[in-house]
């Protein structure tokens, strides 16, 4: 096993086992009640985290044999087999056989498996919806978290309304995602934004954009509220 698949094989082991600070960082920023959307819900680590909030969850997973685990073990859950992007249509969703928690739509990184150290050899055509549709069906929720191997930035670019809290994953590797998703969030509204290293839960100071893009870590999370 390469040295890049264990490191991918421990994220896949650190996302599962790291539910009582999921638990912690959802108690803190959400109230009972509050709608989420968990978007690439991948095998349900922060819907669990967020139904244990009390908050009232949709989920998105467009792999389909995934999808159907989420609801049934979340029957109070709206899980919706479905990408989301920019525009409503289908896409080619790149997987990997190795880790079944990874799948992408962005093409470039898939063609680039070394990036990962495992191949994204599966594909298949997944149902697109976007953010605003999901308001436009659901409301505006108060938080939406996005992890969707580097396909962050479309996901954004579906929103034409701000929302209060969004959780989104970046890559060093995908400086241009990253600095798409914030110009994408700052159309939005204002927001300030502190980052979390792979998924430490331990979230560093308020800063900007600039900032975080001048030290963008090789892997984390985004925490990014909107300041009134």
């Amino acid at each position: 096993m390469s040295g890049r698949v264990r490191g991918w094989a421990a994220v896949a082991r650190a996302r599962v086992g790291s539910g009582a600070s999921a638990q912690g960082f959802y108690a803190q920023h959400l109230r009972s009640g509050d709608l989420v959307f968990d978007i690439g819900a991948h095998q349900g680590r922060h819907t669990r985290a967020m139904v244990h909030r009390g908050a009232r969850v949709v989920a998105l997973e467009p792999q389909a044999s995934l999808a159907r685990d989420l609801a049934e073990h979340f029957p109070e859950v709206t899980v919706l087999s479905a990408a989301v992007g920019d525009q409503c249509g289908t896409a080619v969703m790149h997987t990997s056989s190795a880790h079944s928690e990874l799948s992408t739509l962005n093409e470039a990184w898939a063609n680039d498996a070394d990036e990962i150290g495992a191949a994204w050899d599966c594909r298949q055509t997944v149902r697109v919806t976007t953010l605003d549709e999901l308001i436009a069906r659901f409301g505006r929720p108060e938080l939406v978290k996005i992890d969707t191997e580097g396909y962050e930035d479309r996901v954004l670019a579906g929103i034409s309304q701000p929302v209060r809290q969004v959780l989104f994953e970046v890559h060093a590797s995908l400086r241009e995602v990253a600095a798409s998703a914030f110009e994408h969030l700052g159309r939005l509204g204002h927001y300030e934004y502190r980052v979390m290293e792979r998924e430490s839960w331990i979230l560093g100071p308020c800063t900007t954009a600039d900032a975080v893009m001048s030290s963008l870590p090789s892997w984390g999370d985004v925490y990014a509220r909107q300041v009134r």
